[in-house]
């Protein structure tokens, strides 16, 4: 075996490696907001949960973009999937709950603000992910 296809396998395994480690942060994330959009919609006003479907909807499009990251085989297509594809959505996951952690759009109980904070969090947490996961690919 070659340095060369040593290095390849190595990264091949890192990158299955990362992809996987970002599917248990977005189950919790979907797990708090379906609490948020169930347990405690009727104190939420109509922006609020405008926003937290959008923070849904942006959770759901990293979930599917996991088994198509695992299909792609040129690194150049890792690199550029990990920053567009996962990087953009998570920005949002972010920025949303931020918006509404401003309480711009009405008052939050302290158990939104609690699930808000850990979704923002998470988020966080898959962004440091996402960019270590970057760097490895880049060596």
């Amino acid at each position: 075996m070659t340095q060369q296809e040593s290095s390849n396998e190595m990264d091949q395994h890192t990158y299955f490696k990362r992809i996987h480690e970002f599917k248990y942060p977005l189950f919790a994330i979907n797990r708090w907001l379906d609490k948020l959009t169930t347990e405690h919609a009727a104190t939420l006003n109509a922006d609020q949960m405008r926003y937290l479907r959008e923070v849904d909807s942006y959770a759901d499009k990293v979930l599917e973009q996991i088994p198509q990251l695992a299909q792609l085989e040129e690194m150049s297509e890792k690199k550029n999937a990990f920053e567009h594809e996962i990087g953009g959505p998570l920005g949002l996951l972010v920025a949303w709950p931020q918006v509404l952690l401003s309480e711009m759009y009405g008052p939050l109980s302290p158990d939104q603000r609690y699930y808000l904070s850990a979704i923002e969090g998470a988020a966080r947490y898959l962004i440091a992910l996402k960019d270590d996961a970057r760097r490895e690919l880049e060596r």
